[in-house]
């Protein structure tokens, strides 16, 4: 890996996989250094940058540093969709640049209205002008041609570790615990889920809020637990990793995933991966997440701006415990990080990665079954 700063140039040719410094952990942070770490054949150099992305102070000189020189390169859309001219540069100089877009830039929440316009106008402008672009769903390809009408968008769906699916599945808890594993931006939507919950208190659950949040986000979800009174039955635990995480998918009953947009969700796959069904937003690509193999779905969708339609979702799921069995059957075919990747080294000469027909159904890799 390397770490860039505004002075450090990367001299000859070569590709490259460019992507931000992680601050907190993110869908995209997840996706990038999974793929590379089972990138088949030769990897991409992994250049990692420091900076506010996706265009604060510094970024621009940043993100032509580290494509200067390079043949090919995968730019990660939170570095890359706010620098068209550095994109238009490079590829003048002759670097074949790809785009990975795991959420478009205007759907951060918390944007002005100039603020969403200036983003959506540079990244309608670097989408159009790279050599390829490559989204992270079928969901999110489709948004991109309705936005920017870039109609040749590639498709490397997420994967899951296999250590998940040939692991024990989750087992519960009593009361059931609906898990909320997410940042904790207004993106999110957990007050939304709150005003659900608060319409359940009927039946026995707890739920727990799990995810990285600045003090202001965690203010405002702490205020509307409060005003839903539900204090007893909630728990922020902030950002989870490792053993803590795996004991909490352990006893989780239902995944709870109300976000306002989403480009595919891999937290429901995750879900999935440990026999736990999830709710999730009608709309989103979370839905693709949910109903991406055989069988029935594990899981609802629902209006999430809508309390009474969320609590109906996680009413049901809760109450009926064939989704569970849903969630086990599902779990030993789903896509495997391997596979996710050579998809992705797709778009890379022969000699970095094999290319792989993006039209062929994705199989999981024999270690992933069980």
């Amino acid at each position: 890996m390397t770490l860039m700063s505004a002075a450090d140039v990367i001299a000859g040719p070569g590709a490259r996989f460019v992507r931000p410094a992680p601050t907190v952990v993110s869908g995209g942070t997840v996706y990038d250094e999974a793929v590379l770490r089972v990138w088949p054949g030769r990897p991409p150099e992994d250049v990692v940058l420091e900076g506010d992305w996706p265009d604060g102070p510094g970024t621009a000189s940043r993100l032509a540093d580290a494509l200067r020189g390079a043949s090919d390169a995968v730019v990660d859309g939170l570095v890359g969709a706010a620098h068209p001219d550095v994109l238009r540069d490079a590829q003048a100089a002759g670097t074949t640049a790809t785009l990975l877009v795991h959420l478009p830039l205007p759907d951060e929440t918390g944007l002005t209205p100039e603020r969403t316009r200036e983003l959506a106008a540079r990244e309608a402008e670097s989408v159009a002008l790279v050599s390829r672009v490559v989204a992270t769903s079928r969901t999110a390809a489709a948004d991109l041609a309705r936005r920017y009408g870039r109609t040749d968008v590639e498709v490397a769906p997420p994967g899951v570790d296999p250590s998940l699916t040939s692991g024990p599945a989750a087992v519960g808890s009593s009361p059931p615990r609906v898990l909320c594993l997410a940042s904790l931006t207004p993106r999110k939507n957990h007050v939304g889920l709150l005003a659900a919950l608060a319409r359940l208190t009927d039946l026995p659950w707890h739920a727990v809020f799990a995810g990285p949040g600045d003090d202001t986000d965690r203010a405002r979800i702490t205020d509307a637990i409060a005003t839903t009174g539900l204090g007893d039955r909630v728990t922020l635990t902030g950002p989870l990793a490792g053993a803590d995480l795996e004991e909490t998918w352990a006893g989780t009953d239902v995944l709870a995933l109300p976000s306002l947009a989403e480009t595919y969700g891999m937290v429901v796959t995750e879900a999935i991966a440990h026999g736990v069904p999830a709710v999730v937003a009608a709309g989103t690509g979370a839905v693709e997440a949910l109903g991406d193999g055989d069988g029935p779905d594990p899981g609802l969708a629902a209006d999430t701006r809508n309390p009474a339609d969320l609590a109906r979702a996680l009413r049901t799921v809760l109450t009926h415990p064939e989704f569970r069995e849903f969630a086990r059957r599902r779990r030993t075919g789903l896509r495997s990080w391997s596979a996710t990747a050579a998809l992705l080294a797709g778009v890379f000469p022969a000699d970095v990665g094999p290319p792989v027909d993006a039209d062929l159904p994705i199989r999981p890799d024999p270690e992933s079954t069980s």
